[in-house]
């Protein structure tokens, strides 16, 4: 395929797709400060602990126990599955298409912890997978790593830019966090399992 055209605009708005970027960066520090408020915000709610606001971008939850005596498990907002931030074709180049929702882009809730072999885990929710999928998770392929897609929907994050209020194009991740904490009970017994 030439490319000579679309190399030519490049550069004749190289100047212009430079601020962009600049831009882009800024308002992907919007949305994870907002991440990060809504899970601040639920965690409180809900008696939970959650990432520190000093963590720009980042956000995670847990319940009180789950980070107790050792035990180091959480639910944490990042991208879908498959995507491992490398630029890889199919890959998104910037985070704000995760972050929007936008080119293939996906933000997903999922369950993490220090401390297990992926062996261990495997053994331990194998054969609750039928539980662990009614309680709403899907499951990663090969790692089989639970986690809840909450990507916003297209155009969703523009309007609530646009609007000064993020709210409404996040809502599917405080349904995630509701969700991930009816299913505590459904994880806890395979995590236990997982750490002997």
């Amino acid at each position: 395929m030439d490319t000579s055209e679309l190399d030519r605009l490049i550069v004749q708005n190289l100047e212009d797709l430079d601020a962009v970027v600049h831009r882009t960066h800024a308002i992907e520090k919007v949305i994870w400060k907002h991440i990060g408020d809504a899970g601040r915000g639920w965690a409180h709610q809900h008696g939970w602990r959650a990432s520190p606001a000093e963590d720009e971008d980042e956000c995670w939850v847990a319940p009180p126990a789950w980070q107790a005596r050792g035990r180091d498990f959480w639910f944490e907002v990042h991208w879908g599955p498959g995507d491992e931030d490398t630029g890889a074709p199919g890959e998104p180049w910037f985070s704000l298409c995760r972050l929007a929702g936008v080119g293939g882009g996906r933000l997903c809730l999922w369950l993490r912890w220090n401390g297990l072999r992926p062996g261990d885990w495997k053994a331990a929710a194998v054969p609750r997978m039928d539980e662990i999928r009614d309680a709403g998770f899907r499951l990663s392929d090969g790692r089989l790593v639970p986690y809840l897609d909450c990507t916003p929907q297209p155009g969703a994050v523009a309007q609530g830019l646009a609007e000064g209020d993020l709210s409404v194009a996040y809502a599917h991740l405080r349904d995630a966090f509701d969700a991930a904490a009816r299913a505590v009970a459904t994880f806890d017994p395979i995590l236990k399992k997982a750490a002997r």
